[in-house]
């Protein structure tokens, strides 16, 4: 017979491998895909530090995107200082800027938009994204996702050249680990990682400054 404490021990462990395998379960991979063109020559033949991040604009139907705008924009920002670079999206700053320049109302990814704004900031860069759709139908499944299409473009600020541009799209997990447990939670989780999966591409600034010099 098996003592005791060691049948105490054995469902310790079993208890253990089965709360493991349930977290393993609530991370399950995002299924994207994108057809973004990273510049790379843009990026090496001119310094890119500091990148204006252009309010959020929410094409999504219903403007189901709404309410996570400023998490997104916080995320970007985030990926941007990751990456090594400044980000500046003070949104009073960057609309006054936007409305001097009588651009307002255009859209983020919109090249003629980029152009009007271009060096009014004291920007190198600057970057526009626009939600196309936000569907949350999935994210009370377990596990939760949230279907998405997105457009990114980044342009240089000193020649006006293309530095990231094209869409992305898929479904993406709310968190990394285990998802917030409210509805609203979940979706600005999943905000916040939008950020980082839509810049996932741009290089290292100091990468490319080895590159470049």
């Amino acid at each position: 017979m098996i003592p005791s404490v060691s049948r105490s021990l054995l469902l310790l462990g079993f208890l253990g491998l089965s709360v493991v395998a349930t977290s393993c379960r609530t991370i399950p991979p995002d299924q994207t895909t994108d057809a973004l063109t990273i510049n790379r020559s843009a990026f090496a033949g001119q310094p890119i530090v500091d990148v204006v991040v252009l309010p959020i604009e929410d094409r999504s139907p219903r403007l189901t995107f709404a309410d996570n705008e400023a998490v997104l924009r916080e995320s970007l920002a985030r990926k941007l200082v990751d990456l090594e670079y400044s980000a500046i999206r003070d949104l009073t700053y960057v609309d006054r800027a936007m409305a001097a320049a009588g651009v307002t109302g255009g859209s983020s990814v919109n090249q003629d938009l980029h152009a009007g704004l271009r060096n009014r900031m004291e920007e190198d860069a600057i970057l526009g994204i626009r939600v196309d759709s936000w569907e949350l139908g999935r994210l009370d499944e377990n596990p939760p996702f949230v279907s998405f299409s997105a457009q990114v473009l980044m342009t240089a600020s000193e020649t006006g050249e293309v530095l990231v541009s094209g869409q992305f799209g898929g479904l993406i997990h709310p968190s990394e680990g285990i998802p917030p447990t409210t509805r609203k939670g979940r979706a600005e989780a999943a905000a916040d990682r939008l950020g980082a999966i839509l810049l996932n591409r741009v290089p290292f600034r100091a990468a490319i400054a080895d590159v470049d010099g």
